[in-house]
């Protein structure tokens, strides 16, 4: 019923747009990711192993609410830990032009492992609350912080003792990279800092400070179309109910913009 209810507003929103829709071209991009880990929320799910991810996202023209879809599965042929994920969302800003102008972000979606019983395994859905404030700081440097909150997807699911929320507090800063070697130009690379705090998310999970990520990203602009994103993350952990050990994983994702 609730994912039916979310369907039904993303369409209205189209309608309510009028034939205005109709005019303005669909964007989106697909992109084709290889992670070294899968790390979600401070987990290791797929343990020391990588994976490859599938992930395309389209913006439902000027309504500003978008969808997704995403395909996850390990590099060693188990297709009982594929996970598919299916969302909708709406962005948008408030006080723009303001020193606090603060952009936000509203996401639900829907994960499920296709190959497992829905009631038998982590089948849920998830709720996720972000805001960030740009202009916030002269430095460059910009907050953000985002509220998740998930819950099985049905009654009586073996997994019911898996709701709860986890806060994220992160800085970021566009550092030009020419500080390193002058050859860099213009390119950026973010730097990331974050930190996260578990408030009973997932099972068997203690309300506590679980882990701090440090992180790099940066695009390379092959052409108009498709780019390069590598990026590089160092987790320290904090509590071992989330994860033991610390964590050293990198991603690089091929993305096509349409």
């Amino acid at each position: 019923m609730k994912k039916s209810l979310i369907l039904f507003f993303v369409i209205s929103a189209w309608f309510c747009s009028g034939a205005k829709v109709y005019e303005e071209e669909l964007h989106g991009s697909i992109d084709f990711i290889y992670a070294s880990k899968w790390i979600s929320k401070g987990v290791s799910v797929w343990g020391q192993q990588g994976g490859f991810y599938e992930a395309v996202n389209f913006k439902l023209w000027d309504t500003n609410f978008g969808a997704y879809t995403i395909h996850r599965h390990p590099t060693r042929n188990n297709s009982n830990r594929q996970r598919l994920d299916y969302g909708v969302y709406y962005q948008n800003k408030l006080f723009d032009g303001e020193r606090y102008a603060t952009d936000y972000r509203f996401r639900w979606h829907y994960e499920h492992y296709p190959n497992i019983a829905r009631n038998r395994f982590a089948t849920t859905q998830e709720w996720a609350f972000a805001f960030s404030w740009p202009e916030l700081l002269e430095c460059g440097i910009v907050p953000r912080y985002i509220a998740f909150y998930e819950y099985p997807a049905g009654s009586g699911y073996a997994n019911s003792d898996v709701t709860g929320w986890g806060h994220l507090f992160e800085l970021r800063y566009p550092m030009n990279a020419s500080v390193l070697a002058e050859e860099f130009g213009d390119q950026k690379v973010n730097l990331i800092g974050r930190i996260f705090y578990n408030d009973g998310l997932g099972r068997n999970k203690d309300h506590d400070w679980s882990h701090v990520t440090l992180g790099a990203t940066t695009t390379f602009e092959l052409n108009k179309d498709w780019s390069l994103i590598p990026s590089l993350y160092y987790q320290i952990s904090m509590d071992d109910s989330v994860s033991t050990r610390d964590q050293l994983y990198g991603t690089v994702a091929l993305r096509y913009a349409f």
